[in-house]
């Protein structure tokens, strides 16, 4: 699903802690004076109002009981960007309708939250034909309020995105939702209790060292990579990096509609799912799903360029890690890698493999599971190379090859 917005404007970062701000107040601190003056704005709480206060002359501009009234005056003051420090409080900023974000924004907190009180997304950036950018958030606590709200952040037509360090909590869609974006870069956050982590659609960058917990269903979501996007003039095709993550225990078991994935990649290419740990999800691990160029395809992107390397598998509830390219016409996954996993104790399967042909399946660690590595019988799968395997202790069966071309070759299968 797409999701449109308009245009908008801004640059805030929001930061202070509290000695520093105090310093700031009392004008008695060198560093509180190297720090502010760095500012456009400080935004902070004081007997009920909200302040947003100049960092470089000092005066106040912008003040009232409407927290998000206050941080919007302040990115509306900053057509070309800037920088904004939010001092965190100890009660959360109620953001009572969606802050629109501006290109050249930066926002950076020292643990500020902001919850949703009215607000349906919390910071909305839409860059345009254009696809402008440049807009840099770290630090900030997002909370959904308890699935009040459907997305914290969502940017969308955008490039050079950086996410960093950042919270996200109790949101009814997704914590973070990056489409048709350049250069997105999401990295040392925390997405728990949200109906799913975060999501990247048509989007080029990387996705490194982000915690996804408790989900409801999916830990990170990416779709439709490998897309042709950017201005009419330069346009270029995209490109992911999936790299030490964490996803836990994502997905209701209890509700099978909800059964909750560790990483999903849907219809993409050009993706590298490397060094994450997925483990206990409700069903599977790591799921390529209709990664072909099928006629149900949502954009055509075959599986092609994706490789699956030196992940940890463990403890999902169905798969560890699962290649299903099906199709409505049974135009297969083409042409994936999928090495050097450890991949153990998933109840069902280690690695399964569903309408993909001219995979590579080689030095994988695969032990203790249902079953070790199958091709799905009656699913065109054929082609396949599978090679240089540890398949050890799997409950009912080692290794099944289905495809009458499919090689199976020097693997180590015990018992």
């Amino acid at each position: 699903m797409r999701i449109k917005y308009g245009a908008k404007t801004g640059l805030i970062i929001l930061s202070a802690v509290s000695f520093l701000f105090t310093c700031f107040t009392c004008n008695c601190s060198k560093v509180a004076a190297s720090v502010t003056s760095e500012a456009d704005y400080i935004i902070y709480k004081d007997s009920g109002t909200y302040w947003a206060v100049s960092g470089k002359q000092g005066g106040t501009d912008y003040s009232g009981t409407d927290a998000k009234t206050v941080i919007q005056s302040a990115i509306n003051a900053l057509p070309s960007g800037g920088k904004i420090f939010i001092k965190k409080d100890v009660d959360p900023y109620p953001i009572s309708s969606q802050i629109n974000m501006a290109a050249n924004l930066t926002v950076v907190s020292d643990g500020a939250v902001l919850q949703a009180s009215g607000a349906n997304i919390l910071f909305d950036y839409n860059g345009g034909s254009n696809y402008s950018g440049d807009i840099t958030i770290k630090s900030l606590v997002f909370d959904g309020a308890n699935e009040a709200a459907n997305y914290g952040i969502v940017m969308e037509d955008a490039s050079n995105i950086k996410i960093e360090h950042c919270i996200f909590r109790s949101f009814l869609s997704y914590g973070l939702w990056v489409g048709e974006t350049l250069r997105a870069y999401v990295a040392d956050n925390t997405f728990a209790f949200n109906d799913s982590g975060c999501k990247l659609w048509r989007a080029d960058g990387a996705v490194v060292k982000n915690k996804c917990e408790q989900n409801k269903v999916i830990g990170i979501n990416c779709e439709e990579i490998g897309a042709t996007i950017g201005p009419a003039d330069n346009q270029k095709e995209t490109y992911l990096v999936i790299s030490e993550n964490n996803c836990y225990k994502n997905g209701d078991i209890s509700d099978n509609m909800k059964p909750g994935h560790g990483i999903r990649l849907c219809n993409s290419a050009n993706v590298i799912v490397d060094s994450n740990v997925c483990y206990e999800n409700g069903q599977y691990g790591i799921l390529l799903w209709k990664c072909n160029g099928g006629s149900n395809g949502q954009g055509g992107y075959k599986g092609a360029n994706i490789v699956i390397s030196n992940n940890i598998t463990r403890k999902n509830y169905r798969n560890g890690i699962i290649l299903d390219g099906y199709s409505v016409d049974g135009t297969p996954s083409i042409g994936i890698l999928v090495k050097g996993n450890s991949t153990e104790y998933n109840i069902l399967r280690g690695i399964s493999i569903f309408y993909t042909q001219q995979a590579t399946i080689t030095n994988n660690r695969v032990q203790n599971n249902g079953e070790g590595i199958v091709e799905a019988a009656n699913t065109n799968c054929d082609y396949n190379i599978i090679f240089g395997n540890c398949v050890r202790n799997n409950t009912s069966l080692s290794i099944q090859s289905v495809g009458a071309n499919t090689v199976v070759e020097n693997n180590y299968v015990y018992p």
